[in-house]
């Protein structure tokens, strides 16, 4: 896990894949997340994020549908 979060050079991607493998988050719940979910200043400077939402994947000619 960490030679790969060590190989990623995008900081989003790297992020996503960390969330992904530490928080037990589905591809739905990460891709989900806006910046107003992840707030790194808090519980002593371990972060928190917030799983407020999820998105699906549907065929290219349905609307996407965002799951509250």
């Amino acid at each position: 896990m960490r030679a790969a979060l060590d190989s990623m050079e995008d900081p989003i991607l790297h992020l996503a894949v960390h969330l992904t493998l530490v928080g037990a988050l589905r591809e739905g719940e990460v891709a989900g997340l806006t910046p107003e979910d992840i707030d790194f200043y808090v519980a002593n400077g371990m972060g928190t994020f917030t799983v407020n939402r999820s998105m699906q994947r549907v065929q290219k000619d349905t609307p996407v549908r965002i799951c509250w």
